[in-house]
């Protein structure tokens, strides 16, 4: 006869039991409730323009008026975010490419229901049938982009305003509200404007577009609903005018306009959270941070407890740990100059790690090696389909964006449930009740570890006894002071911003250099040197361009990169002479002067005395050195680049877009060798002494 492990019968049992109590609940819920349906049903309600919220089975706990959304419609980074709307919505998703964007700002679109000439009661329809998309486990928020086709309604033939129709837009409006609180109570919810000119079928767009956009206004005031005003853009006047309401050839602008809005929502990050942290934290911060975010989806302390004891085991809940580089002592005998002092490998150098594991038979082929919080195998699974999606490096490594990805594989929406759904475990383990129930499922529903059908696997012992370990420390985290979602996107820290890998508030950095010189720093999100500037390239004078994109796409969110600059400065004649670096002074002239309509910034020249309060205040600084200073190459006569933090002890630290790892490690790039191996540009602080050292000039800027 066959052993049967104690944790094996345990488990069994709660697992029957769990799944015997969830049934009767059901059918006890179902009963209490059966005789409110007549009169508090949502359709007998949806009939009547009434949303409920809670429905018991009295009748007069029925609400006559659609209640407030949460108060703070403010979106945080690495929520997820449904989309609907018609035409115009079609247009950014197919030709702006909506969705890229979005996710490139640290949100995750969970759908995007769009189709041309839809109007609002298309809408309710939609919002009924996707209840699970929207429910607080899929969605954090909804952006709506509906009214337009409802012109009709406010507008009749001649131009003539129909009164009526301003009471039954309202009343449609306000059952789509009714419908999506129904799904999430909870939710955030935004509505997105529209610039009309010119007629349509007869019916003037400047008055309807007038009218529809006056009730947005209106139910959005009343319901602490966010208006995302296109229709006052410049944008929507440059490519619309007098066409209709479609920005043809600016549906990209459009994307941008709605994500950039989006942004402004979002809460300023004080540093208090430990979201974004990436390898090399510690175990117990990470392992708080996990419980959290499962918390905040609606998993119980136990099952979000059983999730962590996994992850103890597979990675130390680590996103930086790589499967068979135990540390950077016992490496496997991989090149310890590609691993980071604690053993953590970056994804830049996940490549070359994974080749030494191959060559060196430690493991059979790259497909057997994982990574990650929960060491996704093979690791392209989470890292290749994070990439195809214009995921940045610095973004995939993070604790904040590994469990997105694995809630989007649990519950099959999104970018991990799209591609690599695990759905069936996800549900599993919503049926588990206890943490060893909860540890066990995962184990065996989705870590799917060697032997894990046999549940008297020591692998089970261990992973039970570290999620109970974990929940005992950590099961007096209230789940109502959870937040649904947790800011990691760029956002401000508490003395400045932070190059990608070194705390909570990352700056975009991006490099002038040639990749194919430049050594591969995983805080550089793109080398530009080979792209043309002027009679020359930005390797040898795009530093002004390059500073200028990493500012203005850490201010706004909104991606711009070197090229786009350039192109920009020659387009608006902010260069001169043949050479292929000459006229460079017409970064200070032209730039600030012309910045507020183009990249949503403004800039003013400082003194250094101002320049810690504001770069605590949010704000980046523009800083131009020339000879004498230790920012400035060995033959340069004059360098632009980033004044990013200041320290506690009023140092300052910059982003330098000719900076490498090699110019620091060598020194010999330098009109100062010594000071110049010893600071590092980008890495190092420099008192206000040493930037005073060929100074030319400092501009601060900010976010309009």
């Amino acid at each position: 006869m066959i052993p049967v492990h104690p944790i094996q019968i345990a488990y069994k049992v709660r697992y029957v039991l769990a799944a015997l109590l969830f049934f009767l609940s059901m059918n006890v819920s179902f009963l209490g409730q059966s005789s409110a349906l007549e009169n508090c049903s949502p359709e007998k309600l949806r009939d009547l323009q009434v949303a409920i919220i809670n429905c018991s089975g009295n009748s007069d706990l029925c609400s006559t008026s659609i209640s407030p959304l949460p108060s703070g419609s403010t979106l945080e980074r690495g929520s997820s975010i449904y989309v609907l709307g018609d035409s115009l919505t079609v247009g950014m998703r197919d030709s702006g490419e909506l969705d890229k964007k979005l996710r490139t700002a640290g949100w995750i679109p969970t759908k995007i229901n769009a189709i041309g000439g839809k109007d609002l009661k298309w809408g309710i329809e939609q919002v009924n049938a996707d209840k699970a998309l929207l429910g607080p486990a899929s969605s954090n928020a909804i952006l709506v982009g509906l009214g337009t086709n409802n012109l009709g309604n406010v507008v009749s033939s001649g131009t003539t305003e129909r009164i009526e129709g301003r009471e039954e837009i309202r009343g449609w409006m306000l059952e789509l509200i009714g419908a999506v609180q129904l799904a999430n109570p909870n939710i955030k919810m935004y509505w997105t404007n529209t610039y009309g000119e010119g007629e349509y079928n007869n019916r003037s767009l400047s008055v309807g577009m007038g009218i529809i956009n006056e009730i947005i206004a209106e139910v959005a005031a009343e319901k602490n609903m966010t208006v995302l005003p296109w229709a006052t853009s410049t944008e929507a006047a440059e490519f619309i005018g007098d066409n209709e309401v479609h920005p043809y050839g600016g549906y990209a602008q459009m994307a941008d306009f709605i994500v950039e809005k989006l942004g402004e929502t979002a809460p300023v990050d004080n540093g208090s959270t430990s979201c974004c942290v990436v390898g090399g934290s510690d175990a117990s911060s990470n392992q708080e941070t996990v419980f959290k975010f499962f918390l905040s989806k609606g998993y119980t302390a136990e099952q979000a407890a059983g999730v962590i004891g996994n992850m103890i085991g597979e990675s130390g809940v680590n996103p930086l740990k790589m499967q068979f580089v135990y540390s950077y002592e016992n490496s496997s005998g991989v090149d310890k100059s590609l691993l980071e002092p604690n053993g953590d490998v970056r994804l830049a150098n996940f490549d070359a790690v994974a080749s030494q594991l191959v060559n060196k038979g430690v493991v059979n082929k790259v497909a057997d090696i994982g990574y990650g919080l929960v060491q996704w195998t093979p690791a392209s699974k989470m890292i290749l389909t994070s990439q195809n999606a214009s995921i940045p490096n610095a973004q995939i490594e993070t604790i904040q964006y590994q469990l997105q990805f694995l809630w989007e594989q649990l519950s099959g929406t999104g970018l991990g449930g799209s591609v690599v759904s695990e759905k069936s475990a996800g549900d599993k383990m919503l049926l588990t009740t206890t943490v060893e129930e909860a540890a066990i499922a995962f184990g065996r529903w989705y870590e799917r570890f060697q032997d894990s059908d046999n549940l008297g696997n020591n692998q089970y012992v261990e992973r039970v006894s570290a999620a109970l370990e974990a929940y005992d420390r950590l099961k007096g985290i209230d789940v109502q002071t959870v937040s649904s979602g947790v800011s990691c996107g760029y956002s401000v820290g508490v003395n400045g911003w932070d190059l990608p890998g070194e705390g909570d508030h990352p700056m975009a950095y991006y490099s002038q250099m040639r990749k194919s010189s430049a050594p591969d720093d995983p805080a550089v999100q793109g080398y530009y040197g080979d792209e043309p500037y002027g009679e020359g390239t930005i390797a040898g004078c795009g530093c002004g361009p390059t500073s200028w994109a990493m500012i203005v796409t850490t201010l706004t969110g909104k991606k711009v990169e070197p090229p786009e600059v350039a192109n920009w400065a020659a387009e608006n004649g902010l260069r001169s002479g043949s050479e292929a670096c000459s006229g460079s002074a017409w970064w200070w002239t032209g730039v600030p002067a012309m910045s507020e309509a183009r990249w949503g910034v403004k800039a003013r020249q400082i003194a250094l005395s101002e320049a810690a309060d504001q770069l605590k205040a949010g704000n980046l600084i523009l800083i131009s050195v020339g000879e004498g200073s230790p920012l400035l190459s060995e033959g340069g006569d004059g360098h632009l680049l980033v004044m990013r933090a200041v320290t506690s002890d009023g140092r300052y630290l910059f982003a330098d877009t000719s900076d490498s790892k090699s110019k620091r490690a060598n020194g010999g790039d330098s009109t100062n060798p010594d000071l110049f191996k010893e600071l590092g540009s980008s890495r190092t602080p420099l008192d206000a002494a040493q930037v005073s050292s060929g100074l030319n000039a400092l501009f601060v800027v900010e976010k309009i």
